[in-house]
């Protein structure tokens, strides 16, 4: 994992526990320790229900808010993909390649065909060099 995650994912990992650990402390003691808001604010006693549930509201969005950081966090933390030139499939689920002008037999997902790739056609690789997807063409030649 590069270090930039990690330390993204410790922040975000600080962020919630903060926020469920006032949330638990906020459900299990609403008003220890404080004398409330001020007499103007509170007009029943049923206010005091509407200020937790908007606190709840409150904690829940930005539990959301953090699961969506996360996300970001792992998209923009993703290693780059290589693409490859397929040549031909093999009956044992495996692909011939070309990267960077060398030939390779790497492993397809197995949701995939190899089958429906074409001579020529670019295919998307992971870091394990393994056929993820296929990516159309790429013009070469005198012709393109």
């Amino acid at each position: 994992m590069r270090l930039e995650k990690v330390y993204a994912y410790r922040s975000l990992s600080l962020i919630q526990k903060m926020c469920s650990e006032c949330l638990a402390a906020h459900l299990e003691h609403p008003l220890e320790g404080d004398t409330g808001p001020p007499r103007d604010v509170v007009r029943h006693p049923d206010d005091r229900g509407l200020v937790e549930q908007s606190l709840v509201g409150v904690l829940q969005e930005a539990k959301q808010q953090i699961e969506l950081l996360k996300e970001e966090v792992d998209k923009l933390c993703a290693p780059p993909n290589n693409y490859g030139i397929f040549s031909r499939a093999n009956k044992d689920g495996t692909a011939e390649i070309y990267v960077d002008g060398r030939q390779m037999r790497v492993n397809v997902h197995p949701n995939l065909d190899a089958f429906t790739f074409e001579d020529g056609q670019l295919v998307v690789l992971n870091e394990a060099f393994n056929v993820v997807e296929g990516a159309g063409y790429q013009p070469r030649g005198e012709i393109a």
